[in-house]
């Protein structure tokens, strides 16, 4: 029937269907869906018994036209903190809108907290609409990243370190797939190094003198340390002037062999015997004489005492005695007649 008050009800007036698309979230591409009719409510049996086909619609993909999702790390100070609490800057921001009205949120965490924290946000929030109470969580509002050294009492060096970035909270499957780099610092040490300490090495000591060493009689140098310097006179001449003196308190019994006489035995008491190769002053002695030497009264203090080296005299050559030259008196010239 035909009722004025709802015209659109009556049955030769047409009825319309309209379908809405709704978003998935998912990069998709277009889908193929179905809209059926069918027959629910009619005395009239030949409408009961219809089967009205089903109406096949697609709905278009709309994140095809939208850009890569891309998240951008750009350091606005040198990576590098130090132990005094120097500090880091880096800053973190989107390439686009994300989308569904979704936000993104990317969580920040330090792999070494003993070299390197990061300051609060821990969580960084990008909406997609502007919210005039917090404008900077918009989504194009680049969000500032703080990392700050810490201090140990190791002295271990600069150290590097790293801050993770990850996607931890999106509808928007552009972020959501995103694999974010690592930003890696170094912290700068404060920690002086401790001085390498020096083994200690004890100082050579000097080769204590032999009592009854011999030098030559003018005043050679021999093997042995010099000793027995008198304050003032330096080189041979305190040599030469200390053996005069001993050989002056020896008294004649001490003397060289051809000065005075000599002993029974062809020496001097606590004389050494000269070897053949050795030389003399300039007194004209000939080889396998006798020549003694002065020796200092600290030597010869410490090897009474005990303290110098013990003195093993060496085994000396039998004394050659001189052969005499027999005296032929120089022939008198005969007095001239008177």
């Amino acid at each position: 029937w035909h009722d004025a008050s709802v015209p659109h009800l009556t049955w030769d007036v047409p009825k319309t269907v309209t379908v809405v698309g709704q978003p998935d979230h998912v990069v998709d591409g277009d889908a193929e869906y179905k809209v059926t009719t069918r027959v629910i409510n009619t005395n009239d049996a030949r409408y009961a018994a219809l089967d009205p086909p089903d109406v096949i619609l697609v709905n278009k993909d709309n994140k095809e036209t939208a850009p890569p999702a891309q998240i951008y790390i750009d350091p606005i100070t040198p990576l590098v903190t130090t132990e005094d609490g120097g500090q880091a800057e880096f800053v973190v921001s989107l390439s686009r809108k994300p989308l569904f009205d979704a936000p993104v949120t990317v969580e920040v965490a330090s792999t070494d907290e003993s070299e390197g924290q990061v300051l609060r946000p821990w969580w960084l929030v990008f909406r997609p609409w502007h919210d005039a109470s917090v404008p900077h969580l918009t989504w194009d509002v680049p969000k500032t990243v703080t990392v700050v050294g810490m201090d140990d009492v190791a002295v271990d060096g600069d150290q590097q370190y790293r801050v993770t970035l990850r996607v931890i909270n999106t509808n928007d499957q552009g972020y959501a797939a995103l694999n974010l780099p690592d930003v890696t610092l170094i912290n700068n040490d404060n920690d002086a190094p401790q001085p390498t300490p020096i083994p200690y090495t004890p100082a050579p000591q000097p080769t204590p003198f032999d009592v009854g060493r011999a030098e030559d009689c003018h005043g050679g140098r021999s093997a042995g340390p010099r000793r027995g310097r008198r304050r003032g006179v330096q080189g041979d001449d305190a040599r030469d002037q200390h053996e005069r003196r001993a050989v002056r308190r020896a008294g004649p019994a001490r003397r060289h062999p051809g000065e005075q006489g000599q002993q029974g035995d062809g020496t001097a008491r606590a004389d050494l015997h000269r070897p053949d190769h050795a030389p003399c002053h300039d007194g004209g002695w000939g080889a396998g004489r006798v020549c003694r030497v002065a020796q200092p009264k600290a030597a010869l203090r410490r090897a009474r005492d005990g303290r110098g080296a013990p003195y093993t005299p060496e085994p000396q050559p039998t004394p050659i005695p001189p052969t005499p030259i027999p005296y032929t008196p120089a022939p008198q010239p005969t007095p001239a007649p008177y």
